[in-house]
């Protein structure tokens, strides 16, 4: 029986050993992996293009297609001019939840550098989607609206940003949207204009474009009063510069 079990144990532990040996050899490989991960951090960090891109090849090898390794990728590319390299460790990034995000944020910064506008504000939209407290994405779909004069859409996206950003940028930036509306819709729909111009007085007093176009829409619509009554508050909160120099002149 003593022998019987000994033979077994020797025979069982022959056995193991492919799989104790895959375990050791899985374990060296990952050491190695995150050895040329660290490597390949600091020599993005000092600038060596050269060493960075090897490294980041020894992870890939290594390691595959993990979030660090694909990021070191897209790092020492960046690094190295080779955008196209770039922009596929950023759409490998997309693959996985995880790294998604910073993906969408790599192929921004990529069309924003080659100037496809369109593609960048594409990128940012779907970062916005995934990710609403995404503030560079938010930001970039305000941008985007604004150069492209699509004042509605730049208001509704300041509206999905309204709880990320503090209270007195919102009401300024809304403030701002608002007399664009109301500048854009002011010879083809005059009522609407002056519910935008209304509001954006309201929520910011100090803002001359605004008190300007309230005005001149109460003149049009021959309420002089409420005109007189917009241009004297304006004058008080943002008076000319040299409007003192203008009034010791005239005494």
């Amino acid at each position: 029986a003593a022998a019987i079990a000994l033979v077994w144990s020797v025979i069982h532990f022959v056995f193991r050993i492919p799989g104790l040996w895959s375990i050791t050899w899985r374990a060296r490989r990952r050491q190695k992996g995150q050895a040329a991960l660290s490597r390949g951090l600091i020599a993005v960090g000092s600038g060596d293009a050269k060493l960075a891109r090897r490294q980041a090849a020894d992870a890939l090898r290594l390691l595959g297609k993990e979030p660090l390794s694909l990021l070191l990728a897209a790092q020492a590319a960046q690094l190295s001019g080779e955008r196209r390299d770039a922009e596929m460790a950023f759409r490998d990034m997309l693959e996985t939840p995880e790294t998604k995000l910073l993906g969408l944020r790599g192929l921004f910064v990529e069309a924003k550098r080659r100037g496809d506008e369109d593609a960048a504000h594409g990128f940012s939209e779907q970062a916005a989607v995934l990710s609403p407290a995404a503030m560079w994405a938010n930001e970039a779909i305000l941008e985007y609206h604004g150069r492209t004069k699509n004042w509605q859409a730049a208001l509704g996206a300041l509206d999905r940003a309204g709880r990320m950003i503090d209270r007195a940028t919102f009401k300024r930036h809304r403030a701002v949207l608002s007399t664009a509306l109301a500048m854009a819709a002011e010879q083809k729909d005059p009522d609407s204009a002056l519910d935008h111009a209304r509001e954006a007085v309201k929520l910011a007093a100090d803002l001359v474009p605004a008190s300007t176009v309230l005005a001149r829409l109460y003149a049009k619509r021959g309420e002089f009063r409420k005109a007189s009554k917009v241009i004297e508050a304006a004058w008080k909160r943002a008076p000319h510069p040299r409007s003192e120099e203008h009034t010791s002149e005239l005494q």
